[in-house]
């Protein structure tokens, strides 16, 4: 889907509908609002010489949201914040390079907390904030020159592709913990 339905916190109709669909038949009743995970950017590996690098990811995804999406095709924030994946933060014991530190993210995270982030333009704001402090970017206060999710390089290895992804299932937080709690 093109990132304007990003921006606008407005999916279409019929993708809506699709998702609404799915949703309740899973649940076996007609929903109104569901969780999804939207994935605003995708980044592709950039080839050199007509080949791929076989240790590194071909797919760098540098920020990942809960939202929830209504039957009018409307996003909102949902009350988990957005996060940047642990395979694109340093340590790492992987070849892939990464983007920032888990440091970084965890003291962004810790003196600018989501709760209060209501509004679709608050959690655009918030995306955009997260991966210029991950990416050590400075920006001038102007919001007219302020970079965005969109207009941010994240590596030179990769290149920005016009995809905007939604998940339509949710992963499961907590998943390791359980299966841990029930060996006990």
């Amino acid at each position: 889907m093109s990132k304007q339905y990003w921006l606008a916190g407005k999916i279409e109709s019929k993708i809506t509908q699709h998702i609404m669909d799915v949703k309740s038949k899973k649940t076996g009743k007609e929903l109104f609002s569901v969780e999804v995970l939207l994935i605003p950017r995708v980044d592709l590996l950039l080839l050199d010489g007509g080949r791929s690098n076989q240790n590194k990811r071909q797919v760098l995804i540098p920020i990942l949201v809960l939202a929830k999406l209504d039957i009018n095709g409307l996003l909102t924030p949902s009350e988990k914040a957005p996060w940047i994946p642990r395979e694109w933060l340093a340590p790492s014991q992987s070849s892939d390079i990464t983007i920032s530190d888990i440091v970084t993210v965890d003291e962004y995270a810790t003196t600018n907390p989501f709760e209060g982030v209501d509004t679709w333009k608050g959690m655009i704001e918030y995306c955009d904030a997260m991966l210029e402090d991950a990416l050590s970017i400075k920006s001038d206060e102007d919001a007219h020159n302020k970079p965005s999710l969109f207009n941010i390089e994240v590596s030179d290895q990769f290149s920005q592709s016009d995809d905007f992804l939604i998940q339509i299932e949710t992963p499961i937080k907590g998943a390791k913990e359980k299966i841990l709690k029930s060996y006990d």
